[in-house]
């Protein structure tokens, strides 16, 4: 509950969206002590999920090079949750043939994403990732 109240009273002291969703992908990493956390947002024609904004350099290097991952993708737990609009676990991604390793975050051992919904639109998705297997519950 802590971790929710901080990240709204940043989110109500934040103006700039860039800011508000890196400041959310920050506190979720460091609150949920993860390996990593950010959030895609689904682009106009609700073809592709686009990284907004990511925890740390990496989120950051990512986000700026314009990182995007295709809603149709099968091998992808990010996609998955969108076309499924539900939350989706892979509590050990090497076993997962929906899990899409990234270079970037090679330690990644568990992965769950989140769709953001308003009404009846999906709008993006919360991912995060820990280093460690079997990480995440129901």
């Amino acid at each position: 509950m802590e971790t929710v109240a901080q990240v709204s009273a940043s989110a109500a002291a934040s103006l700039e969206v860039q800011q508000l969703l890196r400041s959310v992908s920050e506190l979720t990493r460091d609150n949920f002590g993860l390996y990593h956390a950010h959030i895609y947002l689904v682009d106009e024609e609700n073809q592709s999920l686009v990284l907004a904004a990511g925890a740390g350099d990496v989120g950051q290097q990512m986000a700026s090079r314009g990182h995007r991952i295709p809603v149709s993708k099968e091998d992808s737990i990010v996609a998955q949750s969108v076309r499924q609009r539900r939350g989706v676990i892979a509590n050990n991604v090497q076993q997962d043939p929906n899990f899409l390793p990234n270079p970037m975050l090679p330690d990644t051992k568990s992965e769950m994403a989140v769709p953001m919904i308003a009404g009846d639109r999906v709008i993006g998705v919360l991912d995060v990732q820990a280093d460690q297997t079997n990480y995440f519950d129901q």
